[in-house]
């Protein structure tokens, strides 16, 4: 009864003085076909070891700008053994009236926290989070393909669980064959892997990054000094939980840590074509030009190569920078290549962007 009543007035506290909320929209642009959704889908709540409850998260979520969360509590490292919050399901029951009211989309979802190999692994899309509280992770994940979920592995290079750097592991290679990896975190916490970006795209495994937030959003931003947290974009064709699995089963991600931008090039490219623009071309005399690059989004971009320019230059967002080109040639389009744009563990973006 003492759980009960302090949760309940944890709840009206919140009820109380969440009234007055301002969400922060993020200004990131779709791309030709798609609606661009900022996600993180790997946060814990109080019914685990996170230290805020679900209703919490979305609001967070919500004020940040976000458009959809995954609440992945640890299934086995559950704070109740008995009564109604013992059920595996019930974070996402008690977050699910604030998401609807606030128009987040919310996925039913845990977290496997299994010692390495496999390590953890969350699970999303789930139609009965109970049936999947089982010791062994292979009936776990067999089940939650029976529920038709999405299953990423979490955090490789964790050195808790990998002092020498991401090693992947015959089960690994199990769950990969069986259908049972769907995607793997490349960004989590306050780290990003580089191998693991590289083992994705051999593999053709979907691109996720997360916060991994256990604290409240605001401790974990000031902690690492963070602008915003990081996130998984996903290309869907409409707003819908739908949509978005879709998506995700077919790799269309995008990932935004700090500055970095991490994935895919035919992703990152129709992205950043889509953020960036030239806004004029000024000939301020023979074979010289002004050339005004505007960026329209909330990346901050550091670009390099521009008509060979060696030294990086920062174009922040919603900022337009202006660069002189020395050319015989009239100016219609301008290789820029885009330093913090990750397509490979080696390799950043470089394209044409056109007047």
């Amino acid at each position: 009864m003492k759980i009960k009543l302090t949760l309940f007035f944890i709840s009206v506290v919140l009820t109380v003085t969440g009234q007055n909320l301002q969400r922060n929209e993020i200004n990131i642009p779709n791309i030709p076909g798609y609606v661009t959704l900022k996600c993180d889908f790997h946060i814990h709540t109080y019914f685990s070891d996170g230290e805020v409850l679900p209703r919490v998260r979305v609001r967070e979520a919500w004020q940040e700008g976000l458009d959809a969360i995954a609440i992945t509590d640890h299934i086995e490292y559950w704070r109740f053994n008995k009564g109604e919050y013992s059920d595996r399901n019930k974070p996402y029951y008690d977050a699910l009236n604030e998401a609807q009211n606030l128009d987040i989309i919310l996925i039913r979802s845990i977290e496997l926290t299994k010692s390495m190999p496999p390590g953890h692994i969350n699970l999303l899309f789930l139609e009965d989070v109970n049936k999947i509280d089982t010791v062994d992770y292979r009936k776990a994940l067999k089940e939650a393909k029976r529920q038709n979920a999405f299953i990423f592995w979490n955090h490789p290079g964790w050195k808790s669980q990998a002092p020498d750097g991401a090693k992947w592991y015959d089960e690994h290679t199990e769950m990969f064959e069986k259908d049972w990896m769907n995607g793997i975190e490349i960004v989590n916490w306050d780290e990003w892997y580089p191998e693991v970006l590289d083992w994705a795209i051999e593999k053709n495994l979907t691109l996720i990054g997360n916060s991994d937030v256990h604290m409240p959003i605001n401790d974990y931003l000031n902690q690492f000094d963070f602008e915003h947290r990081p996130m998984t974009m996903i290309f869907a064709k409409d707003r819908t939980q739908e949509s978005m699995k879709e998506a995700l089963l077919a790799g269309r991600t995008i990932l935004w840590f700090n500055d970095l931008i991490i994935g895919r090039k035919k992703f990152a490219e129709k992205l950043i074509k889509e953020s960036i623009k030239i806004k004029s071309i000024q000939n301020i005399s023979e074979n010289n030009y002004y050339v005004h690059i505007q960026n329209h989004s909330d990346f901050n971009f550091t670009i390099s190569g521009i008509n060979g320019m060696a030294d990086n230059k920062k174009l922040l967002a919603g900022n337009t920078i202006r660069i002189w080109i020395n050319s015989e040639n009239s100016i219609e389009e301008v290789l820029i290549k885009f330093e913090n744009v990750k397509t490979s563990s080696e390799e950043v973006l470089e394209t044409m962007i056109h007047f």
